[in-house]
């Protein structure tokens, strides 16, 4: 499954991952440690995020800048790739 990743500063959850099914995985940068964060909401049609989006910064405004897969830490890496085997085992 395809998806985007944005990176945010100014939050707990830094990184939010978009997938292609409009769900969203918003993560600290150690989000297995009892003191991370990670949560992945699923959204029908009406409810995907509405937000603006500037193409010359690469920026949505809630969810900071665009960052490439290879810029995320590598709990944020692992996480990611658990919810991707999760979602193989319910299909």
């Amino acid at each position: 499954m395809k998806f985007t990743v944005w990176a945010n500063t100014q939050y707990f959850n830094r990184y939010t991952i978009i997938y292609e099914d409009g769900s969203v995985l918003s993560m600290s940068h150690n989000p297995d440690s009892p003191q991370g964060f990670c949560q992945r909401v699923f959204m029908g049609e009406k409810d995907k995020p509405k937000c603006s989006f500037d193409k010359d910064k690469n920026v949505i405004s809630q969810y900071g800048k665009k960052i490439s897969y290879d810029e995320l830490p590598e709990a944020c890496k692992r996480r990611i790739e658990f919810d991707m085997k999760e979602e193989e085992k319910v299909y």
